[in-house]
């Protein structure tokens, strides 16, 4: 795994909760990781398709939980078919990345307006905007959009 120079804030994986394959090799990843980047980085993990978690779950919430948080990581559950909580992982693992740059001073204040820029490579420009609310993380599952309210596929 070479991850070159690359100017990283927060780094999330994802798990498929259907495969039992998936989450054994976090553990191979995580160590990996571990070994190329700077110890403070956020790592989240995100495990999807709980849309199929009453089938054909291979991976209990509680054993992957435990796992993130034994490795603090932050822990999310997430359906990419119906768009459960997918908003709510991102936007936490944003206010979280935020919260660190803001104490660590990385971000340079906007006289005009209480938003801070960060440069994403040479061309791109991402806008943080202080967390409207404090998240909850290591959380159960939520429904962000429900399907008929135009979810995701």
């Amino acid at each position: 795994m070479s991850l070159g120079n690359l100017s990283l804030h927060a780094i999330a994986k994802c798990l498929d909760v259907t495969r039992k394959s998936s989450f054994d090799h976090i553990k191979q990843w995580l160590k990996e990781l571990q070994e190329h980047t700077d110890e403070n980085i956020p790592l989240v993990l995100i495990g999807n398709k709980i849309d199929l978690a009453n089938s054909k779950r291979a991976v209990s919430t509680e054993d992957a939980e435990k796992y993130a948080t034994e490795a603090n990581m932050l822990f999310f559950e997430t359906s990419a078919l119906d768009a459960t909580n997918v908003n709510f992982a991102f936007e936490t693992m944003f206010d979280h990345v935020y919260k660190e740059l803001a104490k660590n001073k990385l971000l340079k204040k906007n006289s005009s307006r209480d938003i801070h820029n960060l440069s994403v490579g040479t061309t791109k420009t991402i806008t943080l905007e202080p967390p409207s609310s404090m998240y909850k993380y290591n959380h159960r599952p939520h429904q962000d959009r429900k399907e008929s309210d135009g979810g995701c596929c």
